[in-house]
């Protein structure tokens, strides 16, 4: 795949949730502070942005392209969990929609963990096995998923 096709198979992926934002503004109205970590390179700004997520972010972005490791590298959750000023690991938690590198790359970083599954959607983690196995792996359908956990876990609606 070329660069050109895997940027507008991203920006459409994106484009087709642009409702993420919306979810991403109910989290930071809960207080809960976000971040995004990315094995991309700085032109995910220019799609952040248009999807008017950017601006909603507590923290800029960590890019791989930056910081010279990529997920599930350990060392890009300890960048950004300093970049943050995170020094509490039970306190964050990464979603993500690729098993290795999201999900398993977190938790072996001592990071808490949802892998986002949404009905039909492409994603560069759909480069996935048929046969992948999400057994013991918390799968979430949206970050609304996520928004109701957090509400059910500090008793807020």
């Amino acid at each position: 795949m070329s660069p050109e096709e895997w940027w507008t198979r991203l920006i459409r992926s994106c484009m087709a949730h642009a409702g993420a934002s919306h979810e991403v503004e109910k989290l930071k109205a809960m207080g809960i502070k976000t971040s995004v970590v990315s094995n991309a390179d700085p032109r995910i700004l220019k799609t952040l942005d248009a999807l008017h997520i950017l601006p909603l972010l507590s923290y800029p972005p960590i890019l791989s392209w930056d910081v010279e490791n990529s997920k599930p590298d350990r060392r890009i959750y300890d960048h950004a969990l300093e970049s943050c000023g995170e020094t509490d690991r039970k306190g964050v938690l990464m979603v993500g929609d690729e098993l290795e590198a999201d999900y398993r790359g977190a938790r072996a970083a001592g990071v808490a963990a949802r892998l986002i599954r949404r009905q039909g959607e492409w994603s560069d983690g759909a480069a996935r096995a048929s046969d992948e196995s999400l057994e013991d792996v918390e799968v979430v359908r949206s970050l609304y998923d996520i928004i109701d956990h957090i509400e059910e876990r500090n008793n807020v609606s």
